[in-house]
Order: structure tokens, then sequence, then C-alpha cells
């Protein structure tokens, strides 16, 4: 565990009693991804995106191709007793070879703050370069592109993410090389 990691299981471990714990994620942990990857957003986001991309997003992950989605992430959540605090996850990149596309990085409002979204990033990163991948690529949410920059990811360029046929999301492309984590 280096340094950073060190810190934020530290600060995590004050702000919550009860046994802390990083797991795989199963189907049957889909609503409670739902709703905090849906209040996560509602809330950290909503400087940045109208209320119209608000809805359109809780739309999104209401949606059964959401589920289809989680799936194939490599999912991991961080549970304090039954609460999920924390969720972060990986694919291969389907246009570039060696490079695991991170997603899903998310962490309940209340806990902001306290490194977790740092720690769910380098348990992700690390579990893709246990996979045999050394390059790592986010297409960013606007509020989270100053979490990627201090995790030495650059941007690389920006455009859109759909979320329903009528409404997209502003996203920022970044990418980083070298040891996960």
């Amino acid at each position: 565990m280096n340094e950073a990691e060190l810190l934020a299981k530290i600060r995590f471990t004050r702000s919550i009693s009860g046994p802390h714990r990083l797991r795989k994620f199963e189907p049957t942990d889909l609503d409670r991804v739902r709703d905090l990857h849906t209040r996560s957003f509602a809330r950290l986001a909503a400087s940045h995106h109208t209320p119209e991309q608000i809805e359109a997003f809780a739309a999104n992950v209401a949606a059964e191709a959401y589920a289809a989605e989680l799936a194939e992430s490599h999912l991991w959540l961080l549970c304090a007793g039954e609460r999920l605090c924390a969720t972060a996850g990986w694919m291969p990149h389907a246009e570039r070879p060696g490079t695991a596309r991170l997603r899903k990085v998310f962490v309940t409002p209340e806990l902001r703050r306290l490194g977790l979204a740092t720690f769910m990033v380098n348990h992700v990163e690390e579990c893709a370069h246990a996979e045999g991948f050394g390059d790592y690529f986010v297409r960013a949410n606007v509020n989270a592109v100053p979490l990627y920059e201090s995790l030495g990811y650059s941007p690389i360029g920006s455009g859109r993410m759909p979320v329903t046929r009528t409404v997209a999301l502003p996203v920022v492309f970044m990418s980083r090389s070298g040891p996960a984590g």
C-alpha cells in the first residue's frame, strides 16, 4: 500500500465505523449501485450540469443496459458494513490495445473528499495492471477532471457522452501511462 492509499484508508476509517471491505460487484448489488451512482451524480456533478442532464443521467442508470455495463466493467465496491461507499471498475479499451478504460468511479456524496475515489482508482489500476495493462484511459465527467489530474492523468480531448436519445454530457478524455497507482 502506498502513502496515498494509507492516508485515504486512515481518513476513511475515521469517517465511518464498522468493518470495511473491498469486493467485486455481484448482480444482487445492482439496486444499491444504481442508487449510489444516481445520488452521487446528482449531488457532486450538479454544479456542472443542467437539471435536464442530471435527470437524463438518472434515467440512463435505471435502464436495463446499465446493468450489462456494470457486469462487463470489472466493478469493485467499497463497503463499510452493509453500506456501499464507493465503486470503480475497468475494462479493456476497445480501440487502444494494452489500455485499460476506467469506469463507474462514484463515491457516496456524504463521504466525498476523504480519498475514496483515489483509493478506488488506484485499486482498479492495479487490477488492470495485473491483467497486463500498462496504460490507462478515462472518459471523465467534467467535475472529476481535477481528481484525475491529481492522479497523473492528462487531458487528450473532449466530447459528449450520450445518456439518452436527446441529452449528452460534456466529458474530457484523459490518459496516463506507467505503473498502476
